[in-house]
């Protein structure tokens, strides 16, 4: 029997909806809902796609705290269409409601919103919303800058073929009071629980013995709309000895976290660091195995590298420990935010194919830049053995062209009926979004380039992966090999190169030039004294350059080295 107070929470919520269903119904009748600054008025009546309507009572939704909102969800199941003026099927409730995002969030005027399903009193309302699992915490992404609105939940799907947790997704379409906003992708906010990072959960009373060593979250991000608690590396990054990486507290929250766990984490993660700045970090007894999930740091990595995220290791990342007494080693995952990937960033070599993202280095003047453990992984001879072991089985099962491909069919598929109504609502096919690459002028010209650039993509890293190797350039140990080498990939290639050079020389001058087949120097490519032994990547673009064969040499004061190159057109 519902109790007096759940009856006055249940019978408020339904006044609220009924206000709203004649709000909807009025807006329905006059063919429209109502116009929005920068968009078209738009009209919905049913739709194949699950349909959120939220009434905030006229309350504004700002950048936290979240407001109070009234929200009823029609999803009458598969097959059978959802129309405003049905009843609603899927939630019928208060909920909370916020902004959130950063760059998009000022930039972009189609908003995303993290929404709590919520009880009267504000406590947690959990319900397995449009048939995910149970929970309380959602995100409503809504693709703007992404054109084929569909990147994100590419991604996801890359990252589940692996077996790995990726947050479950329902497309809907939303409307927000009286205002048609657009296709979104509700998603599960990356947390702790059961169905999502299952690892034990923390009390403030766990401060000593196996309580104390998990679970916890942590997170490498920027800081701008969230609680912020956290340490600075003792490490500097690779490319700028200036920058520390922040690592945060993602659970517990830095406000409940105590000091004894605060101390623990920091502790755990600093060893980890320490194990990678040391000259034993691949030993298999006392390395960096250890410490960490090998495999499924391997099927993070590789998610990483097919999608060329530019936020790649770098920003929204995160990781995790449970308890020693479940397991003991940090894990990285799960990944989170694709919606500028698969080519859809202008910059650090967003828009390109080829090329290591784990090896790109980030130019001194970002602020945001990657732990430098990250390229020591590709150091160890056995974990790149292991990396492309499971990129070749992957490649062979769920990850093959065809199967990616089709995925990404069904999901447009999906969106036909849909997407005209988003795009009339945000007329942007035509407009140069950032960080856009390219800008095709349609739905199905968007889809048709992210279809192309990914099966690129994927068969680059067939070739290349074997490839793959570290740069030790300002990592705490220098390299202290005994042999000249320089090593060029991708070979061929039809737009740029990195170079691979190790020198042991610890005095001189060292030059890495560019010759043609007259042996005309076509580039100097580095040219600069060491005072120690040298390990570098150095990454050239050969887009002005005409096809044929060159060669690579570098040279110090007691050796030289040459590596054939040919570009193609």
């Amino acid at each position: 029997m519902v109790d007096q107070e759940e009856d006055l929470e249940i019978t408020s919520a339904r006044q609220r909806v009924c206000r709203l269903s004649t709000l909807v119904v009025s807006a329905l009748f006059a063919a429209s809902f109502a116009p929005r600054v920068g968009g078209a008025q738009v009209s919905l009546e049913s739709s194949n796609l699950p349909i959120m309507i939220i009434d905030t009572d006229g309350v504004a939704i700002r950048d936290e705290p979240k407001i109070m909102a009234t929200m009823y969800a029609i999803d009458n199941g598969p097959g059978t269409r959802n129309s405003v003026t049905d009843p609603p099927s899927a939630y019928d409730g208060l909920v909370g409601i916020e902004f959130r995002g950063s760059s998009s969030l000022a930039l972009f005027p189609k908003k995303s919103y993290a929404l709590e399903t919520r009880n009267a009193d504000e406590s947690n309302r959990n319900v397995a919303l449009l048939g995910l699992p149970t929970e309380n915490d959602w995100v409503l992404h809504g693709p703007y800058s992404d054109k084929s609105l569909i990147r994100n939940v590419v991604a996801f799907h890359v990252a589940r073929s692996t077996g790995r947790y990726a947050s479950s997704w329902r497309f809907i379409e939303l409307v927000i009071n009286g205002n048609y906003e657009g296709i979104y992708v509700m998603l599960e906010r990356v947390k702790r629980d059961n169905d999502r990072i299952d690892i034990t959960p923390m009390e403030p009373t766990d401060a000593s013995g196996d309580a104390l060593t998990g679970g916890y979250i942590l997170k490498i991000d920027k800081t701008d709309g969230a609680e912020v608690g956290g340490w600075y590396s003792s490490y500097a990054s690779l490319t700028d000895d200036t920058r520390f990486p922040l690592y945060q507290y993602h659970y517990p929250r830095p406000s409940e976290i105590n000091s004894e766990q605060e101390a623990y984490i920091q502790e755990v993660v600093s060893r980890f660091e320490d194990v990678m700045a040391s000259d034993d970090f691949g030993n298999p007894d006392v390395g960096y195995t250890s410490l960490l999930d090998v495999d499924a740091l391997i099927d993070y990595m590789l998610v990483t590298e097919v999608t060329n995220n530019v936020d790649g290791y770098r920003l929204s990342t995160f990781f995790y420990k449970d308890r020693d007494s479940v397991d003991g080693r940090l894990v990285m995952g799960p990944p989170w935010d694709y919606n500028i990937a698969f080519g859809n960033a202008n910059y650090f070599d967003g828009g390109s194919t080829s090329g290591f993202r784990l090896l790109f280095e980030v130019p001194p003047t970002d602020p945001f830049h990657a732990p430098f453990w990250w390229v020591r992984f590709v150091d160890d001879p056995g974990f790149v053995s292991s990396l492309n072991a499971r990129w070749r089985e992957l490649r062979v099962g769920p990850l093959a062209t065809d199967s990616v491909m089709s995925f990404v069919d069904s999901m447009a598929d999906l969106l036909t009926e849909s997407y005209p109504r988003n795009f009339e609502r945000w007329p942007v096919l035509d407009e140069w979004i950032w960080p856009n690459v390219v800008v095709e002028g349609s739905f199905s010209g968007e889809v048709a380039y992210l279809k192309s650039w990914l099966s690129n993509r994927l068969a680059w890293l067939d070739d290349n992966l074997p490839l793959i190797a570290g740069s030790s350039v300002g990592s705490p140990e220098p390299y202290d090999g005994s042999d000249f080498l320089i090593r060029v990939y991708p070979n061929p290639t039809p737009h740029q190169f990195t170079a691979t050079i190790s020198i042991p020389d610890r005095g001189g001058r060292v030059r890495v030039q560019m010759f043609d087949v007259a042996g005309r120097e076509i580039a100097i490519l580095l040219d600069r004294f060491a005072t120690e032994s040298v390990r570098q990547n150095i990454q050239s673009d050969t887009r002005d350059l005409p096809a044929g064969t060159y060669f690579v040499r570098v040279a110090g004061a007691s050796g030289s080295a040459v590596a054939p190159l040919t570009i193609v057109r």
